[in-house]
């Protein structure tokens, strides 16, 4: 079974996948949750690095499939 790193996601980088699955730009996330489109990427770079993952639909394939986040 594959582990996750030793941090687990926060619940700011959850509210950052949330809007992404929603389909929202980084800007519009940045609006969203009132902080930079700089704060959004590094968030994501965040995300993708704690679930080992490259891309959008990597990350949220894998936290509806380790049950981080239910869509």
């Amino acid at each position: 079974m594959e582990k996750l790193t030793n941090h687990p996601i926060t619940e700011r980088e959850k509210e950052v996948i949330s809007l992404i699955y929603k389909g929202l730009t980084y800007n519009e996330i940045a609006d969203n949750l009132i902080i930079s489109p700089a704060t959004v990427r590094k968030h994501t770079e965040n995300i993708y690095r704690k679930l080992s993952v490259h891309n959008k639909v990597e990350a949220i394939h894998k936290c509806i499939e380790k049950k981080i986040l239910k869509f």
